[in-house]
């Protein structure tokens, strides 16, 4: 006899099976002017595993940008804080999935997610000011200087170029007086400078990026033109010619030291180059009989005259730049015989803004002499100079021209407009005042 029975057997299930994570979509890369909230990644995960073994989570590594939120059968990434590629580029993110069985088991997944830039930083120069220094006269085509920038983006967005930001210079525009090239920032002279037209140049830079809409800064460049020694001096007194229709006269009971005359040059150029000394020159005749002071071109008997000296004598001056190693004291400083007095103060100008502007204060004061228009007026000692030019240029640094008059008998020169200037009895002959007046007058 046989006998059936059914036995259902249930097979518990044990955690061995871990879960898995699958990538369902991805944008990658990212912009990074992504919105926060945006979703980046959709993912799904599976356990084959039954009850609490087959309940899967899902995690995501700490201190990221993004995070992860769960709908009914898959999750998102989404973006949590702003991007900023040039902080940050790229994000390693790994995403961990863990089931409840006992013990849990896990799966990882790694993904690499790209920032891709946006257009979002200006080009900037490494300095905001550029010098540059040219000597005159040197051709067009040479170097000056080079301008350098950068932009933290990258591709188009980084790619610069350089031009001349219009702006005119003396009427003309900037980009005719010099040139950037567009690649590499090398800025060439377009032109060749004459430093008695033009000093210095300033001139604006600008650089832009390649990006869309396109993004530029500008900096400055000042170019400096540098005097070279091109010009000759010039003699405003006496003039030329003139000292042969209206000679000097000195009586023969001069005393040695006596003033004949005053020679008084200029020099177009600037600094040293417009430094003069002044010599005798050996077509002279009576060797020995003048000498000329070297800084301020007073003409003096170095000796009394004698009978067997000519009745008339020629006296060749030349001008010139002094020696290299020739430099000015305290106590030789250009100017007026006057006004080389130990005591007084002041300071050659030592830079080439204050030689500059020494150097026009000289002329104009020349010239008004010369056309007898002379209406500088101002404080003792200034000669209306400090009120013009600025107050540390005085008269110790000009040269007198109205000291130029020799009066016959006399060991002085025609001083009345200097006597007021420095509040001083006007120099004279011997006599009364009547009498030196009409001398003055003659």
């Amino acid at each position: 006899m046989e006998g059936h029975c059914m036995i259902q057997v249930d097979v518990g299930d044990a955690n061995d099976n871990a879960p898995e994570v699958l990538l369902a979509s991805l944008v990658n890369p990212i912009l990074e002017s992504t919105p926060v909230g945006t979703v980046v990644g959709l993912f799904n995960v599976r356990d084959r595993d039954s009850g609490r073994n087959g309940e899967v989570s899902l995690d995501l590594s700490p201190d990221l940008p993004f995070q992860i939120k769960p709908s009914e059968n898959h999750y998102s990434l989404l973006t949590s804080q702003p991007l900023d590629r040039e902080t940050t580029s790229h994000y390693i993110i790994e995403l961990l999935a863990s089931d409840a069985g006992s013990p849990p088991l896990h799966a990882h997944l790694t993904i690499r997610l790209n920032i891709s830039d946006v257009n979002d930083n200006a080009p900037y120069f490494t300095q905001q000011l550029y010098t540059a220094y040219i000597p005159e006269n040197r051709p067009p085509g040479s170097l000056l200087c080079i301008v350098a920038a950068s932009d933290p983006d990258t591709g188009d967005n980084a790619h610069l170029t350089y031009s001349i930001v219009g702006s005119q210079i003396q009427g003309a525009p900037a980009s005719s007086f010099v040139y950037v090239n567009p690649e590499d920032g090398r800025v060439f002279a377009q032109r060749t400078f004459d430093y008695e037209l033009l000093q210095m140049l300033q001139v604006m830079v600008g650089v832009r990026d390649s990006g869309s809409p396109p993004l530029h800064s500008n900096a400055s460049l000042h170019v400096f033109v540098l005097d070279q020694n091109d010009n000759a001096p010039a003699v405003l007194h006496p003039r030329p010619g003139w000292e042969l229709s209206v000679p000097q006269r000195l009586p023969r009971s001069a005393p040695p030291g006596s003033l004949v005359t005053k020679v008084t040059a200029v020099d177009a150029d600037a600094g040293h180059n417009a430094w003069l000394s002044y010599s005798l020159l050996p077509q002279s005749t009576a060797p020995g009989l003048f000498l000329v002071s070297a800084h301020t071109g007073e003409v003096r008997t170095a000796r009394a005259l004698q009978e067997d000296d000519s009745d008339t004598q020629q006296v060749v001056i030349l001008q010139a730049p002094p020696n290299t190693d020739w430099r000015f004291s305290q106590a030789q400083r250009p100017g007026t015989s006057g006004s080389q007095n130990g005591d007084e103060t002041g300071t050659w100008p030592n830079n080439q803004f204050d030689t500059e502007m020494l150097q026009a204060m000289i002329l104009a004061s020349a010239s008004e002499a010369a056309d007898g228009s002379s209406t500088l007026g101002g404080g003792a000692g200034t000669m209306g100079l400090s009120a013009r030019y600025g107050p540390q240029f005085t008269l110790q640094h000009v040269p007198d021209y109205r000291q130029n008059v020799y009066i016959p008998g006399s060991n002085a020169t025609l001083t009345n407009a200097a006597g007021k200037r420095d509040g001083k009895a006007p120099a004279g002959g011997n006599g009364s005042k009547k009498k030196s007046g009409k001398k003055e007058k003659k």
